[in-house]
């Protein structure tokens, strides 16, 4: 979606370019190339989809036996810290990519 909306805002920034006295229009090449931002909501979504699911499926088994954190507790802080350690993973990642 936000491709969508960068290339609408191009186009409508084009439309102010100034035509030379041959009559072709300048316009500036691409500032910020859509490659990279492919890979970075790719990364962002790998990345933060652990941590969705967890949450999901904790929500979903505190639903059917309420106990179940509590019981569990260690286990479910640790889960909890492998998918941060993927969150801070993509926080490494992503001045990488830049």
């Amino acid at each position: 979606m936000s491709i969508v909306f960068i290339k609408r805002a191009r186009r409508f920034v084009n439309s102010f370019h100034r035509r030379d006295k041959d009559g072709e229009k300048h316009v500036l090449r691409h500032r910020f190339p859509l490659w990279k931002l492919a890979i970075h909501m790719a990364t962002f979504t790998i990345l933060h989809s652990f941590y969705a699911i967890w949450g999901v499926g904790t929500f979903f088994l505190l639903l059917n036996e309420p106990c179940y954190g509590i019981r569990h507790s260690p286990m479910m802080v640790t889960y909890l810290g492998y998918v941060r350690a993927t969150i801070l993973i993509r926080i490494i990642i992503d001045p990488i990519i830049s």
